[in-house]
């Protein structure tokens, strides 16, 4: 079904009377169906972990401006759950988990031009440096047209054409060419 697009396979699935034809997307982690990722972490890891103690929140200054409870419960981008008050809406900008740090800024902080990829994997041949690619880097995310800036065994460099907002370490960024999925790694 992979050439397929999402509404052909919904028609497909509803013609063969499959009962998850019309079933709504999961916004969720898929193994934690109640959505407490950091009571699953703490229960695989123990509630003293490292990523699920209390620590600072700072500032794109390093300033620190207030306190989470466990970075794992923060990911780029992310708005909710910083405490309000203040006059510009801040975001989530980066996690530093070697110092137990959210860092947060204004939303125009978010943005970024260019990025890595590590643990590459091709499954078409891989891109030349100088070459343009799209680059998907979240699992709704339109794939952004980019070009490959370096690229060696271990790793990628590319350039946005036009900078993406919370461009976000960890998760993968998926390489197409056209419309072909040609490989990606995780971004860092």
């Amino acid at each position: 079904v992979g050439y397929l697009t999402k509404p052909q396979v919904r028609e497909r699935a509803r013609a063969l009377g499959l009962v998850t034809a019309d079933k709504p997307e999961s916004q969720e982690i898929c193994f934690v169906p109640d959505g407490d990722y950091a009571g699953f972490l703490a229960a695989r890891l123990g509630a003293d972990h490292p990523s699920l103690v209390p620590g600072a929140i700072v500032d794109t200054a390093g300033n620190e401006i207030g306190q989470h409870d466990g970075y794992a419960r923060y990911t780029v981008g992310q708005r909710r759950g910083l405490g309000g008050g203040r006059g510009t809406p801040l975001y989530v900008i980066g996690v530093r988990p070697e110092r137990n740090e959210v860092m947060v800024g204004p939303g125009d902080a978010l943005t970024r031009d260019r990025f890595g990829l590590v643990d590459l994997n091709w499954i078409a041949d891989a891109p030349r440096a100088g070459e343009s690619v799209l680059v998907q880097i979240r699992h709704r995310a339109t794939a952004a047209p980019a070009r490959v800036e370096a690229i060696d065994d271990d790793g990628a460099m590319l350039v946005f054409d036009t900078p993406q907002r919370a461009v976000t370490p960890g998760q993968s960024g998926a390489v197409y060419r056209g419309e072909e999925l040609i490989g990606g790694g995780r971004i860092r």
